[in-house]
């Protein structure tokens, strides 16, 4: 590939990226506990906080949580249900998070990478997973080509 068509293209995957950065992150410290033998994907998690009390939430359930493992987004980015009563592990990160249903993607080395505030429906929730995995993919991709250029 020559110079200049890398260089267009690492401009491009930043363009796509640098949105999905910006999005609203995690409103605590950054440095929050991460329990060791959360389920980490080649793209990192997907943490789904939840509350029995939410429609949306339930709806989520029903309509996409269901076969979320067996699409080929869930084989690369694993789902952590976290419940608003009972947090376990992530109750530091429960307490950050006002808004049920709230998807939170982690990167494999814990840090916030992309977020879905809200369920309108699967249609929107897919499209909206498909372009976060998209600008994900391209994150890692830069990180790697960063590391192999020191």
């Amino acid at each position: 590939m020559d110079k200049p068509l890398k260089r267009w293209t690492v401009v491009v995957c930043m363009l796509l990226v640098t949105p999905f950065l910006l999005m609203g992150t995690v409103q605590a410290e950054d440095d929050f506990f991460l329990p060791g033998d959360r389920p980490i994907g080649e793209l990192g998690t997907l943490l789904f906080f939840t509350s029995e009390h939410c429609p949306y939430c339930q709806q989520f359930k029903s309509e996409v949580q269901s076969i979320y493992a067996k699409t080929a987004i869930g084989g690369k980015l694993p789902m952590v249900e976290i419940e608003q009563d009972d947090a376990g592990d992530y109750e530091e990160w429960s307490q950050s998070v006002w808004f049920r249903p709230n998807f939170v993607i982690l990167c494999p080395l814990g840090t916030v990478v992309g977020r879905i505030k809200g369920y309108q429906g699967e249609e929107f929730w897919w499209a909206d997973m498909e372009t976060l995995t998209e600008a994900v993919q391209a994150l890692i991709l830069s990180r790697r080509a960063a590391a192999v250029a020191r």
